[in-house]
């Protein structure tokens, strides 16, 4: 829980990318916290105070991000939270996203993605999670 509150804190304005490799005990519990935060994510253009996170740089970046979930979700992940669509125009805006059940086979645990993906990864023991 620590690790997530330091989180909030240091993403709430460049939340990017983060993965989370959670023990099996407290997988629920995060998966809960995670998607509360996902929640109040507001995206759009960073001129408006209520606004967390701003657009990415590139169509090719929403392009990746929206690539690497979809890879993801046929190698069975599953989606926990998906950000509201938006009707943001110019800009390159990708809501958040909460993916669950992640596991090294997907593409998103070997490609650097600078978007609002948040991987959830489940382990037992401290040798399964060296595997991730």
């Amino acid at each position: 829980p620590s690790l997530l509150l330091r989180s909030k804190k240091s993403h709430s304005r460049t939340w990017g990318q983060l993965s989370f490799c959670i023990q099996e005990g407290i997988y629920e519990e995060m998966l809960s916290k995670i998607e509360a935060h996902a929640k109040t994510i507001q995206v759009g253009h960073g001129s408006q105070d209520c606004v967390n996170v701003g657009p990415l740089s590139t169509p090719r970046g929403v392009e990746k991000a929206h690539r690497l979930v979809e890879d993801a979700v046929k190698r069975g992940a599953k989606v926990a939270h998906e950000g509201r669509s938006s009707d943001l125009e110019n800009g390159y805006f990708f809501q958040p996203i909460v993916l669950r059940n992640m596991d090294s086979s997907m593409a998103i645990t070997q490609e650097e993605c600078f978007t609002q993906i948040a991987a959830l990864y489940k382990f037992k023991t401290e040798d399964m999670r060296l595997l991730i």
